[in-house]
């Protein structure tokens, strides 16, 4: 994985105004067409993303009463090391607060908003 390529926003999941986003997205509701054979590498929020994408990755969660075992605390470090190069880039998107707090814009510009940060942060650190 080299960083620089990772380090580019290369597309926006089109999405509501919705506060619980992650949580919200399902395949219905969404206008992304994933390719069946794209590895999708997704947190806890989007429990139940392999009913409609059954090449997704989540992070094991531990059972009530119960500790992880091994081998799930390596999957589950695994996974975090490849999603912190995204969690980096998320982070930079809301160094604007017009995404980091609540929109209050008409709902038709919010995708626009994204987009005009998105390319902001990817005209910031193509220098780097």
């Amino acid at each position: 994985m080299a960083p620089f390529l990772l380090s580019r926003i290369f597309g926006l999941l089109p999405s509501s105004v919705s506060a619980s986003f992650p949580r919200s997205f399902t395949a219905a509701n969404s206008r992304l067409l994933l390719h069946p054979d794209v590895l999708l590498l997704a947190d806890s929020g989007y429990q139940g993303i392999h009913k409609h994408h059954q090449s997704s990755t989540l992070p094991v969660k531990k059972k009530k009463g119960l500790s992880l075992s091994a081998e799930d605390k390596a999957h589950n470090k695994a996974l975090s090391k490849q999603r912190v190069f995204i969690e980096h880039i998320n982070r930079r998107c809301k160094i604007f607060r017009i995404v980091k707090d609540v929109y209050r814009g008409k709902h038709k510009n919010y995708s626009l908003t994204w987009n005009l940060v998105a390319a902001l942060v990817n005209l910031r650190y193509a220098c780097i």
